[in-house]
């Protein structure tokens, strides 16, 4: 028997490659959210993976914070743990949301871009989809492709980073 610890720690993704069903209980912004596995009362913080989506408070951010909440809360979650985000330690997600994947949805509608940090564990057949629908959102000019110059959400972290620094 396995003990209760390291039963927790597989349920929440602590090895990758797990899988874990639950919910989510909080949406955080438009790629992250919080997991609450079924019989667990721990819950986590996790991204969805291959994407990057607008900060809370970057233009967009709110929209795509927004339907990432329509595509999770409520919805019974299965959840494919592939690694760690180096960045925030979050773990990094493939979600099944009673056969939607959210983070297609959320490129789909412009309201993300690929993830370069996570090629290395994202399986190539999830990023070739998600850059093919950026894509078409790009030259449909849909959600955050509607302007120029968009500020992508890993320069807008870094720049709010050197800002708090001073």
């Amino acid at each position: 028997l396995l003990s209760a610890s390291l039963m927790t720690h597989v349920a929440l993704g602590a090895l990758s490659d797990s899988y874990a069903f639950g919910t989510c209980d909080q949406v955080l912004d438009g790629d992250t959210f919080w997991f609450v596995a079924d019989g667990q009362e721990a819950r986590q913080k996790v991204r969805l993976g291959g994407i990057d989506a607008p900060e809370a408070h970057q233009r967009f951010g709110s929209k795509a914070k927004g339907n990432l909440k329509i595509l999770l809360y409520g919805k019974k979650l299965e959840i494919q743990f592939l690694g760690t985000d180096a960045e925030t330690g979050n773990k990094v997600v493939l979600v099944d949301a009673e056969g939607t994947d959210p983070a297609r949805l959320q490129a789909f509608k412009g309201l993300a871009w690929l993830n370069p940090d996570d090629f290395d564990i994202v399986p190539m057949k999830k990023i070739e989809e998600y850059d093919e629908l950026i894509y078409e959102a790009q030259v449909s000019h849909f959600g955050l492709w509607k302007e120029r110059n968009y500020i992508p959400p890993w320069e807008y972290r870094e720049k709010e980073r050197r800002k708090n620094r001073r």
